[in-house]
């Protein structure tokens, strides 16, 4: 039994896939057989396109950022990596600060997954388009989610350049704690960016919510 939110999420496919067709092949030019096929291909194309970037069922640019995973489901990794370095007698102070960087570059790296299957799933479904040649079709609504999905590409990869510098920075904080405690907590201002600084906020924020 469909729900009231694919239900409504049908018939928007539907309303939008009759207005393409009205637009690209007008039923006052084009005879019924050939609209009957190029609905059959519109859907397809559809399809696809919609499954990468669902928020253009909407007209709505994707919402990453609100979406983004804001905790990590690691809590052993974190507690094993703790006793670990409590047995070689890592003093508290340090472990209190390799455990908040530690739950940090974890977010981290789910955010990098995130970012990075939103990434591959946009190739693949441009490799699909290419290859099933809806630009024969289709050639402007072709073009133009084709630089949809070049858009999203390119904002995954900039936010995953940002993050990558962010999980160096948290390894390299614990590295120095581990090793060279008194240089990191003198120079804790320094290791510590602005950008990260920011995810430290949000993520601390996080934990206290829960």
């Amino acid at each position: 039994m469909l729900s009231i939110f694919n239900i409504g999420k049908t018939l928007r496919k539907v309303k939008l896939r009759n207005q393409q067709l009205n637009l690209y092949y007008p039923q006052d030019i084009y005879d019924p057989i050939a609209r009957r096929e190029m609905k059959a291909i519109l859907m397809r194309f559809n399809d696809l396109f919609y499954e990468a970037y669902p928020e253009a069922l909407k007209g709505k640019e994707p919402n990453f950022i609100e979406v983004q995973p804001r905790k990590h489901s690691k809590k052993y990794e974190v507690q094993r990596d703790l006793m670990l370095y409590k047995s070689q007698k890592v003093r508290k102070k340090e472990l209190a600060k390799i455990e908040e960087f530690l739950n940090l570059k974890y977010n981290v790296e789910e955010q990098i997954a995130y970012y990075s299957d939103i990434l591959q799933k946009s190739m693949y479904t441009k490799r699909q388009m290419r290859e099933e040649d809806y630009s024969e079709y289709f050639p402007q609504l072709f073009e133009k989610r084709i630089n949809a999905l070049e858009a999203i590409e390119l904002r995954c990869l900039e936010k995953l350049e940002h993050l990558m510098k962010d999980k160096k920075v948290f390894e390299q904080s614990i590295e120095t704690l581990l090793t060279h405690p008194q240089s990191f907590w003198e120079e804790a201002g320094r290791l510590i960016s602005d950008s990260v600084k920011q995810v430290v906020d949000t993520i601390d924020q996080s934990f206290r919510k829960k």
